[in-house]
């Protein structure tokens, strides 16, 4: 545990042991702007540097990921070398969405961290880090993770988007597969129902 301590309070620099992790009410505040908390931990306590880093190593592979949307749901088989950006923009069209709207994809990473990517037809117009900054082969997620991917915050679609599996490539060539709409069910709903 750490210690707060006031400024009246802190402690002679001879009562001090070696292992003082204790930090002033001045640290905290000076950790709000211009530090991470992780970072003031860090820098206190080294060995908490390696469990703080999220693992982006990439894995190479053919993932197979459920879309679901309501009761309806698409299975998709894509490269790892493919983009989020890419990912998101074949979900839209195995559910029939025109690609027009600001999106964002967020999900819980292997260590806990919640991570978001951010989306939009014109990339200029996505915060950073966009969906176009990572492959799926980097994606820090693992087998029945889900990620939430959603669209037009205005009507605010909320897509569940789950890693099933990722088989091994045989003979990779440079060429790409496309990403592939392997199977279905359910009718999506409409994008634009109308209201008559």
């Amino acid at each position: 545990m750490f210690a707060i301590q006031s400024e009246e309070d802190e402690p002679d620099e001879a009562d001090e042991l070696d292992e003082d992790y204790s930090f002033t009410i001045d640290d905290i505040d000076e950790i709000g702007r211009t530090h991470l908390f992780a970072d003031k931990i860090t820098e206190l306590i080294p060995d908490f540097t390696q469990r703080l880093r999220i693992n982006m190593e990439n894995k190479p592979g053919t993932y197979f990921f459920k879309v679901k949307l309501w009761k309806a749901w698409r299975i998709l088989k894509v490269d790892y070398r493919y983009s989020l950006d890419e990912l998101c923009r074949d979900i839209l069209e195995a559910f029939s969405f025109e690609y027009d709207h600001l999106y964002d994809v967020t999900f819980l990473s292997t260590f806990g961290y919640s991570l978001s990517f951010h989306g939009a037809p014109n990339l200029g117009f996505a915060e950073y880090p966009s969906t176009d900054d990572i492959t799926i082969g980097f994606l820090p997620i693992l087998i029945n993770d889900e990620m939430i991917f959603s669209y037009d915050y205005g009507a605010t679609w909320k897509f569940t988007i789950i890693l099933q599996k990722i088989e091994p490539i045989k003979n990779e060539t440079n060429k790409i597969p496309d990403i592939e709409l392997i199977d279905f069910k359910g009718e999506a709903p409409e994008q634009y129902p109308s209201w008559e």
